[in-house]
């Protein structure tokens, strides 16, 4: 039998796949939350046509008196601001413009679950440092808490940001710890905050070794982002079946 050469394209072969592979998916995920958008759009103005040109209908009371009234219903536009009925059904003020693109991510994950971005989790201290660095002591027992969220505090319409979240896994004699991790995402316009679906796993458990950890995770200011509104992220850990730790941050349009 003759050995196996491991040439450059048999290597870039097998370390590159997973990239390649992750990088087709999510352009596969871009493209369709595109067409999704689109699709929305075209339903809302075609909606705002039949609004517009609905038959009107005419019709005639009297009151005990013998006034007669004449009443038109159908036909016309009455939405503030000159909105079709469809067009305000999609548009739905700055919430709407501010979650279209990630209801859009929602349809199209629902319809391929298998796109879901997967989690970026890496250690970023050892167990040794992370003791230090936190004051531990094995009396404490098992400890699993976040310690901080970087991210911009604001940025503008269509840019890409990352999420970055530092959290500790510690135990008395340094062993691994099942964790559960969190992660949400919000939009917030209108006085209201509604949650979105956000690109990566919502929530899932994880056997950790003990030390410190950062969770990375893509996000996206829509093109379609209103000015002034904004994004909250929140990043929940803890043990499983427990109540975990919550860390929050907002990033603002600007």
């Amino acid at each position: 039998m003759k050995p196996v050469l491991w040439g450059f394209p048999a290597l870039a072969l097998l370390f590159g796949a997973p990239a390649l592979a992750q990088e087709s998916v999510q352009k596969k995920l871009d493209e369709c939350i595109v067409k999704e958008q689109s699709t929305d759009s075209t339903a809302g103005a075609v909606l705002g046509f039949l609004s517009h040109f609905s038959i009107s209908r005419t019709t005639t009371t009297s009151d005990a008196a013998g006034n007669i009234a004449t009443h038109t219903s159908g036909g016309g536009n009455n939405n503030a601001g000159g909105l079709s009925t469809g067009q305000a059904a999609v548009a739905g003020g700055a919430m709407g413009l501010a979650t279209a693109y990630y209801n859009a991510m929602k349809d199209c994950l629902e319809d391929h679950p298998d796109w879901l971005p997967a989690a970026q989790l890496s250690t970023t201290a050892d167990y040794q440092a992370a003791v230090a660095q936190a004051g531990y002591e094995a009396s404490q027992g098992v400890v699993i808490r976040p310690e901080a969220i970087t991210m911009p505090e604001q940025a503008r319409p269509d840019t890409h940001f990352q999420m970055r979240t530092r959290f500790l896994v510690l135990t008395p004699d340094g062993a691994e710890a099942a964790v559960y991790i969190a992660r949400k995402l919000y939009a917030v316009a209108d006085g209201s905050e509604q949650e979105l679906t956000i690109p990566a796993p919502p929530g899932e458990k994880r056997t950790l070794s003990a030390g410190e950890h950062e969770d990375v995770v893509n996000l996206v200011i829509p093109k379609d982002a209103p000015l002034g509104v904004a994004y909250r992220v929140e990043f929940i850990v803890g043990a499983p079946r427990r109540t975990g730790t919550t860390l929050s941050a907002t990033i603002k349009v600007l």
